[in-house]
């Protein structure tokens, strides 16, 4: 097994998975994997950074049954159902179980896209989940509000005292003997 493989491509037949691996490796510069062995895959899983799965729905152990094992293993995991095969059940399994995507074999040229696509979201969820659970950003987030009504205070306040200044001005300008201009010719 390759070090710090990154993609992991699960099929029943060996051939198409490490065809699929290939073109992920070729075009998308990413380590990749590819078995048709479920108790490799999930042991492939449990000791390299896997962020994406493509996994073959038709299958012995069908994909949609081992789809729920990987996410135990790695809840972070992207997996893409693909299948040459898809039925209206199939689809509505990506739509119930979560899949992050679906790949008709058919239409394997677009995998590149996807697999980018799919690495840049695992990317910003891995970041937005980092960020906020630290109690940082919580005690950040509890400081914003405060600095947004400590603001708003201010504001409030300046803006009375101006009102008020005006007032106090206009009674003591109006109050004031007015000076006649007187022009010397």
């Amino acid at each position: 097994m390759k070090s710090k493989i990154e993609i992991l491509v699960i099929d029943d037949n060996q051939e198409t998975a490490q065809s699929y691996s290939d073109l992920i490796s070729t075009y998308c510069n990413l380590e990749s994997f590819a078995t048709s062995d479920i108790n490799l895959a999930f042991k492939c899983v449990s000791e390299n950074p896997i962020k994406i799965v493509l996994l073959d729905e038709r299958m012995p152990t069908p994909g949609h049954e081992v789809f729920p094992m990987l996410k135990n293993i790695n809840p972070n995991l992207k997996i893409v159902m693909v299948t040459g095969e898809a039925s209206a059940e199939d689809i509505l399994k990506v739509d119930s179980l979560g899949y992050a995507a679906k790949l008709h074999k058919n239409n394997i040229v677009n995998l590149p896209s996807l697999i980018y696509r799919l690495c840049a979201e695992y990317e910003t969820d891995l970041i937005k989940k980092v960020a906020t659970s630290t109690p940082f950003y919580k005690e950040w987030k509890l400081n914003f509000f405060i600095l947004v009504a400590l603001v708003i205070i201010c504001l409030i306040i300046k803006i009375s005292t101006m009102i008020l200044l005006n007032n106090i001005n206009g009674k003591q300008l109006n109050e004031l003997p007015r000076v006649k201009n007187s022009t010397k010719k």
